[in-house]
């Protein structure tokens, strides 16, 4: 693709097979190398004029810093993902389909017989669709699907937890069913835990078991 010296505002990660999966070159990168025919800093009619077949991946938010983002696929097969600002190009990655690093091998009961598809995620710095299907999880805010009984409740303080991001899984990784679509974390929140939590006894037994009766302490019947 080009060739790279030692102080090039760039990054590879490599695969489990010593072969390179991701590479990505920023606004630092020097603009008089091509990169698959594109430059950084080139604008994006220059860009369209050469991947004609680009797909506009960006969502209408005050949060994306005047990034957009565009898809397309590199002479060489992989994924192409072009940011712009300003009219003209922020940052190229690359991306190979398929690609497995080092660390992030599944479970084996996980695997099919034909191996598993791995997956890189980005968090983007601009708010989705959460019903686009292109969308493929969300940080933060109110997870969809889930009613106010169902929300979990920390079992050391009692207080409902934070939802840190849901992942909407790939069929493969739908172990559970059908039914189950998605993987939620939730965490303890920030201001339920200054200086530590302090566990109760009597509220961690009665917040994970939902069959028992009500508490006789008063204080608990909340939670």
């Amino acid at each position: 693709m080009v060739e790279l010296g030692p102080s090039r505002p760039f990054y590879a990660r490599v695969t489990t097979d010593g072969t390179i999966g991701a590479l990505g070159f920023f606004r630092e990168f020097p603009r008089d190398i091509t990169i698959s025919g594109l430059t950084i800093g080139m604008t994006l009619a220059a860009v369209r004029a050469i991947y004609p077949a680009l797909l506009d991946y960006s969502q209408e938010s005050s949060d994306n810093h005047g990034i957009d983002a565009y898809l397309t696929s590199s002479p060489e097969g992989d994924t192409l993902i072009i940011l712009v600002k300003d009219g003209g190009v922020l940052a190229l990655r690359f991306e190979r389909s398929g690609s497995l690093y080092p660390g992030e091998s599944p479970p084996k009961s996980y695997l099919k017989p034909d191996g598993i598809r791995a997956c890189d995620l980005d968090m983007l710095h601009w708010e989705v669709d959460r019903t686009a299907p292109s969308n493929h999880g969300w940080v933060f805010g109110l997870p969809p699907g889930i009613t106010h009984e169902q929300w979990p409740l920390d079992p050391i303080s009692g207080y409902p937890l934070m939802h840190g991001f849901t992942i909407r899984l790939p069929e493969d990784y739908r172990v559970h069913g059908p039914d189950i679509v998605a993987l939620s974390f939730f965490a303890t929140a920030t201001d339920q835990n200054d200086g530590g939590a302090h566990k109760r006894e009597d509220l961690y037994d009665a917040v994970p078991d939902t069959n028992a009766p009500p508490p006789d302490n008063r204080h608990l019947i909340p939670f």
